[in-house]
């Protein structure tokens, strides 16, 4: 079992998961992605999970999806590398998980008091969301020079974003314009026909932080992260399961990706990629 008797959780929302009744088909649900999911667990998953919650979730709750979706994922066999290994084709595929927060410091995105209005931080999410790619890719380098995965291998961040606060977005997701240069949607109105003439987003390569360092949001841009094949994404949390395990993932391939992954490889939920400098959007499955 995942929980028993003696757990004693000190994350403030799994401690209200496991005390309150009306949570108890949720943590039946809990139990039983667990079963799925401990042959593929670190070690240190049980205790782990008590204190950092929302991410040990985010790397159950991927690997389950994975597994649903009919991968050949591989027990893991030693603490060190990346959370998930696929292996497809007689080829290795990694997937590094992580979950961003709001935030620390002058950069952090902090929820306003009251109901008063306010403006959607929205560089400061992006650059979330650009600082967690680039924490993990620079995992993936120190996997590289250890010998844990191969050059040659596809790599992919998976990312949880229901940690960093009003990053739901209805136009393009920010964790896209975390590495495309895609800003703000603009608009060229004709005021003498009361017309849109043209809508459009603008070029974004770069943010500069509070501290005035510019953090270029262009990565799959740029040869140097050629490593990442892809991003896959979600807003999900444990109060949001989808029925069908992973429909709501987003996979957003890398243009410049040293390996590529064909299209519709995720077999589920939105595929982003580009095509020139047009960024194309479809569902799949």
């Amino acid at each position: 079992m995942l929980f028993d008797e003696k757990t004693v959780p000190t994350d403030r929302v799994l401690r209200r998961i496991w005390q309150e009744p009306k949570f108890a088909e949720l943590r039946a649900r809990l139990e039983s992605m667990w079963l799925r999911y401990e042959p593929y667990a670190d070690r240190d998953f049980r205790p782990r999970i008590l204190s950092q919650f929302h991410a040990c979730f985010w790397e159950m709750y991927l690997t389950y999806s994975l597994l649903d979706f009919g991968f050949d994922i591989k027990k893991k066999h030693r603490h060190e590398g990346p959370d998930v290994h696929i292996i497809e084709a007689g080829q290795s595929i990694w997937v590094e998980a992580i979950a961003p927060s709001a935030g620390n410091g002058p950069d952090s995105i902090s929820i306003p008091d009251g109901n008063e209005a306010f403006l959607v931080p929205e560089d400061k999410i992006v650059l979330r969301f650009t600082s967690a790619v680039a924490e993990k890719y620079g995992k993936y380098q120190k996997y590289l020079s250890k010998g844990l995965v191969s050059n040659y291998d596809p790599f992919i961040i998976a990312i949880n974003g229901q940690g960093v606060p009003f990053s739901s977005d209805d136009g393009i997701p920010y964790i896209v314009q975390s590495v495309l240069p895609f800003g703000l949607p603009s608009i060229i109105f004709n005021f003498d026909t009361g017309e849109v003439e043209k809508s459009f987003y603008t070029y974004r390569p770069s943010i500069d932080k509070s501290s005035g360092v510019t953090i270029s949001t262009d990565l799959f841009l740029s040869e140097d992260y050629a490593g990442i094949s892809g991003l896959i994404y979600t807003q999900t949390d444990v109060t949001n399961i989808p029925n069908k395990a992973g429909s709501d993932f987003l996979f957003l391939h890398n243009p410049l990706a040293r390996n590529p992954l064909q299209l519709a490889w995720l077999r589920a939920g939105l595929e982003y990629r580009m095509d020139g400098d047009n960024l194309m959007c479809r569902r799949i499955g």
